[in-house]
Protein backbone atom coordinates (compact mmCIF):
# COMPACT_ATOMS: atom_id res chain seq x y z
CA UNK A 1 0.00 0.00 0.00
CA UNK A 2 1.46 3.36 -0.99
CA UNK A 3 1.32 6.57 1.00
CA UNK A 4 -1.05 8.21 -1.48
CA UNK A 5 -3.76 5.67 -0.59
CA UNK A 6 -3.32 6.31 3.11
CA UNK A 7 -3.74 10.06 2.66
CA UNK A 8 -6.96 9.70 0.70
CA UNK A 9 -8.73 7.55 3.35
CA UNK A 10 -7.99 9.19 6.75
CA UNK A 11 -11.69 9.52 7.77
CA UNK A 12 -12.23 5.79 7.17
CA UNK A 13 -9.16 4.86 9.24
CA UNK A 14 -10.27 7.14 12.10
CA UNK A 15 -13.73 5.57 12.01
CA UNK A 16 -12.25 2.06 12.21
CA UNK A 17 -10.01 3.02 15.13
CA UNK A 18 -12.92 4.65 16.95
CA UNK A 19 -15.09 1.59 16.40
CA UNK A 20 -12.39 -0.76 17.72
CA UNK A 21 -11.80 1.41 20.81
CA UNK A 22 -15.52 1.60 21.46
CA UNK A 23 -15.91 -2.19 21.26
CA UNK A 24 -12.89 -2.79 23.49
CA UNK A 25 -14.30 -0.37 26.08
CA UNK A 26 -17.87 -1.71 26.04
CA UNK A 27 -17.18 -5.46 25.77
CA UNK A 28 -16.25 -6.02 29.46
CA UNK A 29 -19.52 -4.42 30.57
CA UNK A 30 -21.60 -6.78 28.46
CA UNK A 31 -20.62 -9.72 30.71
CA UNK A 32 -22.03 -7.99 33.80
CA UNK A 33 -25.51 -7.98 32.25
CA UNK A 34 -25.64 -11.78 32.24
CA UNK A 35 -24.84 -12.17 35.93
CA UNK A 36 -27.41 -12.73 38.66
CA UNK A 37 -28.88 -9.55 40.22
CA UNK A 38 -27.37 -10.19 43.69
CA UNK A 39 -23.80 -10.46 42.42
CA UNK A 40 -23.99 -8.29 39.29
CA UNK A 41 -20.72 -6.54 38.66
CA UNK A 42 -18.83 -8.49 41.33
CA UNK A 43 -16.25 -10.86 39.96
CA UNK A 44 -14.04 -13.22 41.93
CA UNK A 45 -11.01 -10.95 41.71
CA UNK A 46 -13.01 -8.10 43.31
CA UNK A 47 -13.94 -10.11 46.39
CA UNK A 48 -11.78 -9.76 49.49
CA UNK A 49 -9.34 -12.59 50.26
CA UNK A 50 -9.91 -12.10 54.01
CA UNK A 51 -13.72 -12.39 54.00
CA UNK A 52 -15.10 -14.13 57.10
CA UNK A 53 -18.49 -14.20 58.71
CA UNK A 54 -20.15 -15.28 61.91
CA UNK A 55 -23.93 -15.44 62.17
CA UNK A 56 -25.48 -16.21 65.55
CA UNK A 57 -29.20 -16.90 65.69
CA UNK A 58 -30.67 -16.28 69.13
CA UNK A 59 -33.96 -17.93 68.43
CA UNK A 60 -36.47 -20.54 69.39
CA UNK A 61 -35.19 -23.75 70.91
CA UNK A 62 -38.17 -25.96 70.09
CA UNK A 63 -38.56 -25.37 66.36
CA UNK A 64 -37.52 -27.13 63.19
CA UNK A 65 -37.44 -23.90 61.16
CA UNK A 66 -33.71 -23.32 60.50
CA UNK A 67 -34.29 -19.58 60.09
CA UNK A 68 -35.68 -19.30 63.63
CA UNK A 69 -33.69 -22.02 65.42
CA UNK A 70 -30.85 -21.13 67.77
CA UNK A 71 -27.61 -21.66 65.87
CA UNK A 72 -24.11 -20.42 65.22
CA UNK A 73 -22.51 -20.40 61.75
CA UNK A 74 -18.93 -19.45 61.00
CA UNK A 75 -17.06 -19.19 57.69
CA UNK A 76 -13.33 -18.52 57.81
CA UNK A 77 -11.09 -17.07 55.09
CA UNK A 78 -9.63 -20.56 54.50
CA UNK A 79 -13.22 -21.62 53.58
CA UNK A 80 -13.67 -23.73 56.75
CA UNK A 81 -17.38 -23.93 57.59
CA UNK A 82 -18.34 -24.37 61.25
CA UNK A 83 -21.85 -24.82 62.62
CA UNK A 84 -23.73 -25.66 65.79
CA UNK A 85 -27.51 -25.93 65.61
CA UNK A 86 -30.18 -26.25 68.31
CA UNK A 87 -30.09 -26.21 72.09
CA UNK A 88 -28.54 -23.47 74.22
CA UNK A 89 -25.81 -22.14 71.98
CA UNK A 90 -24.18 -19.02 73.36
CA UNK A 91 -22.60 -16.38 71.16
CA UNK A 92 -19.14 -17.20 72.60
CA UNK A 93 -19.16 -20.83 71.39
CA UNK A 94 -16.72 -21.85 68.69
CA UNK A 95 -18.48 -24.58 66.68
CA UNK A 96 -16.63 -27.59 65.31
CA UNK A 97 -15.70 -27.46 61.62
CA UNK A 98 -18.10 -29.38 59.41
CA UNK A 99 -16.45 -29.10 56.03
CA UNK A 100 -14.45 -26.93 53.69
CA UNK A 101 -16.79 -25.15 51.33
CA UNK A 102 -15.98 -24.73 47.65
CA UNK A 103 -14.58 -21.51 46.22
CA UNK A 104 -17.92 -20.91 44.46
CA UNK A 105 -19.85 -21.24 47.75
CA UNK A 106 -17.36 -18.92 49.46
CA UNK A 107 -17.62 -16.36 46.64
CA UNK A 108 -21.41 -16.63 46.74
CA UNK A 109 -21.49 -15.75 50.46
CA UNK A 110 -18.97 -12.91 50.10
CA UNK A 111 -20.67 -11.61 46.94
CA UNK A 112 -24.08 -11.62 48.63
CA UNK A 113 -22.76 -9.75 51.68
CA UNK A 114 -20.99 -7.12 49.56
CA UNK A 115 -23.70 -6.72 46.92
CA UNK A 116 -26.35 -6.19 49.62
CA UNK A 117 -24.07 -3.83 51.55
CA UNK A 118 -24.20 -5.88 54.74
CA UNK A 119 -20.85 -4.36 55.75
CA UNK A 120 -22.83 -1.13 56.28
CA UNK A 121 -26.02 -2.69 57.71
CA UNK A 122 -27.10 -0.76 60.81
CA UNK A 123 -28.21 -2.42 64.01
CA UNK A 124 -31.97 -2.72 63.96
CA UNK A 125 -33.79 -0.76 66.67
CA UNK A 126 -36.28 -3.61 67.10
CA UNK A 127 -33.51 -6.12 67.85
CA UNK A 128 -32.85 -4.27 71.10
CA UNK A 129 -36.28 -5.14 72.46
CA UNK A 130 -36.56 -8.04 74.88
CA UNK A 131 -39.76 -9.33 73.22
CA UNK A 132 -38.03 -10.11 69.91
CA UNK A 133 -38.37 -13.88 69.45
CA UNK A 134 -35.53 -14.23 66.95
CA UNK A 135 -32.45 -12.02 66.81
CA UNK A 136 -29.56 -12.32 64.37
CA UNK A 137 -26.10 -11.12 65.37
CA UNK A 138 -23.75 -10.89 62.40
CA UNK A 139 -20.02 -10.21 62.25
CA UNK A 140 -18.41 -9.64 58.86
CA UNK A 141 -14.70 -9.21 58.19
CA UNK A 142 -13.64 -7.82 54.84
CA UNK A 143 -10.63 -5.83 53.59
CA UNK A 144 -9.23 -5.72 57.13
CA UNK A 145 -12.42 -4.19 58.57
CA UNK A 146 -14.85 -5.68 61.07
CA UNK A 147 -18.55 -4.82 61.06
CA UNK A 148 -21.02 -6.16 63.62
CA UNK A 149 -24.76 -5.63 63.62
CA UNK A 150 -27.84 -7.08 65.24
CA UNK A 151 -31.17 -7.39 63.49
CA UNK A 152 -34.38 -9.38 63.23
CA UNK A 153 -35.67 -11.44 60.29
CA UNK A 154 -38.33 -8.84 59.58
CA UNK A 155 -35.87 -5.93 59.53
CA UNK A 156 -33.20 -7.38 57.23
CA UNK A 157 -34.29 -9.66 54.36
CA UNK A 158 -30.70 -9.75 52.98
CA UNK A 159 -29.54 -11.23 56.31
CA UNK A 160 -32.28 -13.87 56.04
CA UNK A 161 -31.00 -14.70 52.54
CA UNK A 162 -27.47 -14.99 53.94
CA UNK A 163 -28.74 -17.38 56.62
CA UNK A 164 -30.53 -19.46 53.96
CA UNK A 165 -27.25 -19.76 52.07
CA UNK A 166 -25.49 -20.91 55.26
CA UNK A 167 -28.21 -23.45 56.09
CA UNK A 168 -27.93 -24.85 52.55
CA UNK A 169 -24.26 -25.65 53.27
CA UNK A 170 -25.19 -28.01 56.12
CA UNK A 171 -25.00 -31.71 55.28
CA UNK A 172 -28.42 -33.31 54.83
CA UNK A 173 -30.03 -34.12 58.20
CA UNK A 174 -27.27 -32.40 60.20
CA UNK A 175 -28.40 -31.74 63.79
CA UNK A 176 -25.38 -31.59 66.13
CA UNK A 177 -25.72 -31.18 69.84
CA UNK A 178 -24.27 -27.90 71.22
CA UNK A 179 -21.85 -29.90 73.38
CA UNK A 180 -19.85 -30.36 70.16
CA UNK A 181 -18.91 -26.69 70.33
CA UNK A 182 -15.90 -25.51 72.29
CA UNK A 183 -15.59 -22.16 74.10
CA UNK A 184 -14.21 -19.32 71.99
CA UNK A 185 -11.23 -19.03 74.34
CA UNK A 186 -10.00 -22.37 72.96
CA UNK A 187 -10.12 -22.01 69.15
CA UNK A 188 -8.50 -25.41 68.55
CA UNK A 189 -11.13 -28.17 68.39
CA UNK A 190 -10.58 -31.01 70.86
CA UNK A 191 -10.25 -34.51 69.42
Amino acid sequence: MNTATRRTNPPVNRFKRSLVLLLVGVYPWLGACSQTPNNAGLSHYMLPPDFALLLHVDGERATNNPLRQTAQYLVEPNRAFHAAVGGNIAADFYPQPIKTISREEYYDLAGHALANQLMAEPTSPRSQFVDARVVYTVELRSHGLLHRYTTTPEESPPTVQLLKRLVSLLPRGYQPHPSQAVPASNPTPKN
